[in-house]
């Protein structure tokens, strides 16, 4: 009776009574410390146990119960203290009870066993349901955050927090959390710790349930457009200013730099004017008052005033302490203060700011919570505007009246026969930006209407492409990091489950389909719960596939399948968070406004204007540029893989293919101009060694050119084939894909070289350029790499769908003009050139119209007549005169330069479309039937044919390999028999080589002309530059090598022959045949 006693005294007191033994008995296990792993001692802490009452009460039970040895486990993990920062229960609920989760799911587990804790750990489960922030409490006897204690210290502070609990429940084991702790991520992946916390302290706050309203706006470029600035001072004591979007994004950059800043100015609204939301504020005051209207700006405090008097003079009547000036341009400032406001109890916002990264992470933070939140970027909303301006421009262009309007009927009669007959790239065969020079006008109004298409359409487009790379490579990386932490787990994706019915792969997919709550087309709850269940009973399996769903950085976790997902893998899902999934976020601005400008109305006028074929092609490369894809031939699928087929010639031609890539280098020189980046300035650019290289392996390394690397995104059939095939798990198709990937190395390579080399020099010098007016550092790096990737697009070869004509896209495109998207660029290039010259138009960036001129001069001879020459004279082997003593004939000079004329011009034709590439193939099957008819009894038979079908270089390339196995076979018949069947040389092998390419696109030929090449090019009895060239990719024949090993073989036949003849008396039984006779 007197334990009993006891124990109940013990009880009665310990809620009581801070001196109370079991109080001070409890064993301090841990404390806060700082990001830095520091203790905190700068603020209020609380000493909180584990809830006192409720161990006596336990302790009390077993006594009665006489098992107080079966509960010692769970005593001993429940008594300890924690020194919690006073920020983390500023109500105090956390020494009220260890919470009915406790005592329903843990305790069990416990007692059972199958839950080993530490002595005092049983209270981490507590903090974490409480909210507290496991990073920011370090135990006293490992020396380990809680988060590392756990193995979770690589997630954010919420799932952190959530894989604590969840191990305390046993829904993850430690081992799960310790393979998860292998997981590398990139920033973007995890959330930043600081929003974490004002999340903590903000879960504290009781909700009204009662609505309460909150508007916060940011000031500059929001509610005022304003011409203050910072004053800077840089470590080495140059100075200079920063507008408020400048200040915003290089704040914290240039601060790590040691630069000092000057907010005299910042304080002050100098020759302030109204911007875009101001009038929404002014509805919203009507409508609800001023008292819940805020204004949040990075601007210092002291603007407050400023700020203040500049809105009431204006009508805008917040109140002067609901305007804060945090001094601070991050985006983690701006939510945390908005964390803030919801532990104040508002619970229904409206937040708008014109910086994105404000924008976004206000969002991610409002999202934590439940309350109804509208986050919009402030930008010029110029609907109505920019439809006014686009209907204005037409009427300077086309002299239709701004106001008119055509119904669809009206406008095909007016716009009928215009345009049909437009050869030099008609409409079918311009690119977007081609499209849009038909609605720029001449001189300086066309200036103007340039620039409108630049800020409405085209700025917007190349913004979402650097953004998409960027999203692009992010994931890549993180993938790439992921695949090699975990060797075994990637091995095992590639095996059959236990059923053998699916991939292992296809299981981390279904678990995540299921975890993130999609319906699964095709598949049963049974199946799903059985793969599911493989994912979750394999720790190691399970953090790879969680790891995926945060890569795919997915709202829902996981990117939703589609009825063809069986068709896929976790590598075409994570292309589909950016493309079929998330490609939209990053060209919402531009679809916005080409809807706008492209509306129905406007295209009716359009095609009124300038024709039916005119609206076709625009609404068609509009189409694909939305979507990302230039396969427009749908769900034919007999089409569609008779297309690849053909196409697949362009793997088997382009595998290593060395010289390809040696021509590829020449493009380096397309960055050349006669402005900022004239030969003079390239080479003064190129001279200062340090900056040139540090730019060009900036330029290689960018997510441009590591995304150009990464498939085979600068050619339209091949990229389009390489994704199609992608998401095939036929082996022959997945064979093409593979083909096309590691074929294409050599000029992929050759073509970033090219870029980097070329790039590094006109980065530079337009960086240089936008300084000088009076551009900060960060804007004009920007904005000259946006140059630089817009004229990389423009002029080496590019898969963008804007950069590829309905032509190209088309079915019959994709036959005839293959292997013409860099032929096409440039004379895109030449029309508009001439475009401008004509009608007196400055190309950008020139502001001189001389400059402008002679630019546009210069680009019209070299990309018509400078470039095709030198490419089709090195394609030739005409080099290879400069290098031969003898006296060259001159019938095989002439025959030469013939040749590469004609390519020369064959470039220009194929460049203008499919009825240039007719044109150029009526032309060449011309000469070719004059050529036979100068043979006599030497022409070739099928000459003409085989030159017809070079309409098409698909069908073409697959004819020749066919004819010249055919010939080399009849040409080289007694050499084959002659010599050994697998000695390399022997021709059959070349013969054979051909067939095979042609007929499967498995590059044996190329494999075998490669060998070869290589060997020649190692033998020192040929002259060094045929040795060089051959290794660079050009044939024997073209440098004129003989194969010694068959010259001596049909040496030896030629005697062989004399030989026999002379046996004979003169004549060789050969040519006697017994007589033969056919049945009737």
């Amino acid at each position: 009776m007197f334990d009993l006693w006891l124990m109940e005294e013990l009880l009665l007191h310990s809620s009581v009574d801070q001196n109370n033994f079991f109080r001070k008995s409890a064993p301090l296990i841990g404390y806060p410390v700082d990001d830095n792993g520091n203790i905190i001692t700068t603020q209020d802490v609380v000493e909180e146990h584990t809830p006192i009452n409720e161990v006596i009460k336990v302790a009390l039970g077993a006594s009665i119960r006489n098992n107080i040895k079966d509960v010692t486990p769970l005593l001993e993990s429940m008594i300890s203290q924690l020194a919690i920062l006073e920020q983390d229960d500023p109500s105090g609920k956390l020494k009220a009870s260890m919470g009915i989760d406790f005592y329903n799911k843990i305790v069990p587990r416990i007692l059972d066993g199958s839950l080993k804790l530490k002595p005092g750990h049983a209270g981490i489960y507590r903090l974490m349901k409480h909210g507290v922030n496991p990073f920011r409490y370090k135990l006293l006897e490992s020396g380990k955050t809680i988060a590392q204690e756990f193995s979770v210290d690589n997630l954010s502070v919420d799932e952190a927090r959530q894989k604590i609990i969840d191990y305390f429940e046993g829904n993850v084991s430690l081992e799960y959390n310790i393979q998860t702790a292998k997981v590398p991520f990139s920033k973007e992946a995890n959330e930043n710790n600081t929003l974490s916390d004002a999340m903590i302290r903000a879960r504290t706050a009781a909700f009204s349930k009662e609505p309460r309203g909150i508007t916060v706006l940011d000031f500059d470029d929001t509610l005022a457009t304003t011409k203050s600035l910072v004053r800077y001072t840089a470590p080495d004591g140059t100075t200079g200013t920063l507008n408020a979007e400048q200040y915003a994004s290089t704040y914290e950059d240039l601060q790590d730099q040691g630069y000092t800043f000057d907010f005299s100015d910042f304080n002050k609204v100098v020759k302030g004017k109204l911007a875009p939301l101001f009038n929404k504020a002014m509805k919203l005051q009507s409508k609800f008052g001023p008292k819940n209207m805020f204004v949040l700006t990075a601007r210092p405090p002291a603007a407050q005033k400023p700020i203040f008097d500049f809105l009431k003079a204006n009508g805008l009547n917040i109140p002067l302490e609901n305007i804060t000036g945090l001094g601070n341009s991050t985006s983690e400032a701006k939510a945390l203060w908005m964390a803030d406001k919801v532990a104040e109890g508002y619970n229904d916002f409206y937040f708008a700011d014109d910086a994105l990264q404000n924008v976004q992470a206000v969002k991610n933070m409002l999202d934590q919570f439940d309350v109804k939140s509208k986050i919009q970027q402030a930008k010029v909303k110029f609907s109505k505007d920019m439809d006014s301006s686009f209907n204005k421009i037409l009427q300077d262009v086309t002299g239709i009246e701004a106001q008119k309007r055509y119904s669809q009927a009206k406008a095909r009669k007016r716009g009928e026969g215009k345009g049909k007959f437009r050869f030099f790239i008609p409409p079918s065969h311009e690119d977007f930006s081609g499209l849009l020079y038909n609605f720029i006008g001449k001189g300086e109004k066309g200036n103007k209407h340039r620039e409108f298409f630049e800020q409405t359409l085209i700025k917007p487009l190349n913004r979402a492409y650097q953004e998409l790379n960027a999203a692009k490579q992010s994931i890549a990386n993180d993938y790439r990091a992921l695949t090699k932490q975990f060797p075994d787990t990637r091995k095992k994706l590639t095996k059959k489950t236990p059923d053998g019915d699916y991939y292992y792969s296809d299981a981390v997919r279904v678990y995540l389909w299921d975890k993130a709550g999609f319906e699964i087309p095709g598949m049963s709850k049974t199946d799903i719960k059985e793969l599911t269940d493989l994912i979750e009973q394999d720790p190691k399996l399970q953090s790879f596939a969680d790891a995926i769903g945060k890569i795919s950085k997915q709202k829902e976790g996981y990117v939703e399948p589609n009825e063809h997902w069986e068709t896929g893998d976790i590598r075409t899902d994570l292309a589909d968070a950016t493309g079929r999934v998330g490609r939209k976020q990053f060209f919402n601005d531009f679809i916005e406004n080409a809807d706008i400008i492209f509306n129905k109305e406007n295209l009716n006028k359009i095609e009124a204007a300038y024709g039916v074929d005119f609206r076709e092609a625009l609404e068609d490369v509009l189409h694909r540029t939305k979507t990302g894809t230039n396969r427009t031939v749908g769900q034919n699928k007999i089409v569609n893989r008779f297309l690849d087929y053909l196409n697949g010639s362009i793997g088997a031609t382009m595998f290593f293919n060395a010289r390809s890539a040696v021509l590829q280098t020449l493009s380096t020189v397309n960055f050349l101009n006669f402005g900022d980046n004239n030969i003079f300035k390239a080479a003064a650019r190129f001279a200062d060694q340090p900056q040139f290289w540090k730019d060009f392996s900036m330029i290689f390394n960018s997510d441009t050119l590591k995304q150009r690397r990464a498939g085979v995104a600068f050619d339209v059939n091949a990229n389009e084939i390489a994704n199609a095939v992608s998401k095939s798990k036929q082996p022959v198709r997945a064979a093409i894909r593979h083909l096309l990937q590691i074929g294409f190395l050599p000029t992929q390579i050759a073509d970033s070289f090219a870029i980097s080399l070329g790039g590094a020099s006109m980065y530079r010098n337009r960086v240089n350029t936008y300084k000088s007016q009076g551009l900060s550092q960060k804007e004009a790096e920007q904005k000259a790499f946006t140059d630089f990737q817009a004229v990389s697009e423009a002029t080496q070869q590019s898969a963008r769908p804007d950069m590829i004509s309905q032509q190209q896209a088309s079915p019959l495109g994709r036959m005839i003009l293959a292997f013409q998207n860099t032929p096409s660029q440039y004379v895109r290039l030449i029309k508009k050139a001439g475009l401008d010259l004509i009608n007196r138009r400055k190309t950008p960036p020139y502001t001189s119209q001389a400059k402008s001129d002679m630019s546009n001069i210069s680009r019209i001879i070299y990309y018509g007549a400078v470039q095709n020459l030198i490419f089709y004279g090195l394609q030739s082997a005409l080099f290879a005169m400069m290098f031969d003593d003898e006296e060259q004939d001159e019938e095989f000079f002439k025959k030469k330069r013939d040749r590469v004329l004609n390519g020369s011009l064959d470039t220009i034709l194929r460049g203008m479309g499919v009825a240039g590439a007719v044109v150029s193939t009526i032309k060449n099957t011309a000469i070719k039937w004059a050529e036979q008819q100068g043979k006599g009894w030497g022409k070739e038979d099928n000459a003409l044919i085989m030159e017809m079908l070079q309409l098409s270089p698909p069908i073409g390339i697959k004819a020749r390999k066919l004819s010249s196995a055919e010939k080399t076979y009849d040409y080289n018949k007694k050499v084959i028999k002659e010599m050994e069947t697998f000695d390399f040389d022997n021709p059959v092998w070349g013969a054979v080589g051909n067939v095979v390419e042609a007929t499967t696109n498995v590059p044996l030929a190329r494999l075998h002309r490669k060998v070869t090449n290589l060997r020649e090019a190692s033998n020192a009895e040929n002259e060094w530059w045929q040795r060089l060239a051959m290794a660079l990719g050009w044939s024997q024949w073209d440098v004129g090598v003989e194969n010694k090993e068959v010259e001596a073989v049909k040496e030896q036949i030629k005697k062989n022959k004399k030989k026999n003849k002379s046996n004979t008396g003169g004549f060789s039984p050969k040519k006697f045949k017994p007589k033969t006779f056919k049945r009737k």
